[in-house]
This record gives structure tokens, C-alpha cells and sequence, in this order.
């Protein structure tokens, strides 16, 4: 009796690698995580120049919630000045990881737009909580923008669908010290 053929995996063609490399390749490649984590940081820089206007809050609410419905075009792979990750950035994909990931209650939206926008408006949101902490409890420079990379990193990993691990600092209380 002769032996069944096992069902293979095909093997992953030189075309489909060729074509990922070229994607990766191009200018502001979405898959790059400073090109994510410089949208983000120009998000928040513009959100924050916005509050040193005479733009009252109702006004500058909206203006936020606009720029993040642009950024979510961005993210959704609709800009073609940014090369995106395929087929992640397209609705269906980045928009259901970042509704499983982000624990914000509320945030998620009726359209994948409108969830990636929620989730850039939480990140202005944690930006801003930081902001508040620090006013209200001063802590050093340092910690401010230890916290504030914190965020950073916690949504460029988002944004790219990694999951993400805040790092826990050893203490050296853990050290056995020899006597």
C-alpha cells in the first residue's frame, strides 16, 4: 500500500520576500518604528502647541479628534505618502489588535477609522495625565521623560502590533550581599 503524501506547506516564494524587503525599503515605512513613534510625538507636539491658543477647549477638541482621524488614515494604510506594513495596516487587522490590546474603557470605535483615532486621542489622554501628575506632585525632569518614553513605547508598540512589556527596574534591595 503506498504511503499517503502529506499535505506541505508551500514554501515561501523569493517573490512574496523580494516584495517585502522592497515595501520595508521605502520612505516612511509604517513597519519602521521611528517613523511610527515620530508620528505620534508630531500628534502630541501639535496637540499641545494647539493649548497656547486663544482656541477654546470645544474648538480645540475638535481639532484633535480631526488630526487623529487623519493619523487613523495613516495607520489604515490610505496615505500614499507612507509606505504601510501589508496587509497589517488595513482595516481588519491593526484596528481588532489595537481594540484586543488597548484597555481603555470606551475607546473602541463603530468603524476601524474611528478606533485608530480613539487610540491616538488615549494617547494624547496618558500624555496629558502625565502632564497633570507632574504638575501636581512635581517628580524630576528625568522621571517626567522616563514616563513619557514609557507611553511612547508602549503605543509605537501598539501602532505595530507588538505586544508590549513595560520594564520592570531591578532593585537592589534583590542583591545578596556577601557578609
Amino acid at each position: 500500500m503506498p504511503k499517503a503524501n502529506k499535505p506541505t506547506r508551500p514554501a515561501p516564494s523569493a517573490a512574496g520576500l523580494v516584495a517585502a524587503l522592497d515595501q520595508a525599503s521605502k520612505p516612511n515605512y509604517l513597519g519602521d518604528p521611528e517613523v511610527v513613534g515620530n508620528l505620534l510625538r508630531k500628534y502630541r507636539d501639535m496637540a499641545v502647541e494647539s493649548r497656547k491658543t486663544k482656541m477654546d477647549p470645544e474648538e480645540r477638541m475638535a481639532c484633535d479628534h480631526g488630526y487623529a482621524l487623519g493619523m487613523a488614515e495613516i495607520f489604515l494604510g490610505k496615505a500614499p505618502s507612507f509606505a504601510p506594513m501589508i496587509p497589517w495596516n488595513s482595516p481588519g487587522q491593526i484596528d481588532r489588535w489595537i481594540a484586543s490590546e488597548l484597555h481603555h474603557p470606551g475607546f473602541e470605535g463603530q468603524t476601524p477609522e474611528q478606533t485608530i483615532a480613539n487610540a491616538i486621542l488615549c494617547y494624547l489622554q496618558d500624555n496629558f495625565d502625565l502632564a497633570k501628575a507632574h504638575v501636581q506632585s512635581p517628580k524630576s525632569e528625568e522621571w517626567a521623560n522616563a514616563e513619557m518614553e514609557k507611553i511612547d513605547s508602549r503605543y509605537i508598540h501598539l501602532f505595530l502590533g507588538i505586544p508590549y512589556q513595560e520594564k520592570v527596574e531591578e532593585s537592589d534591595d534583590d542583591e545578596v550581599k556577601a557578609p
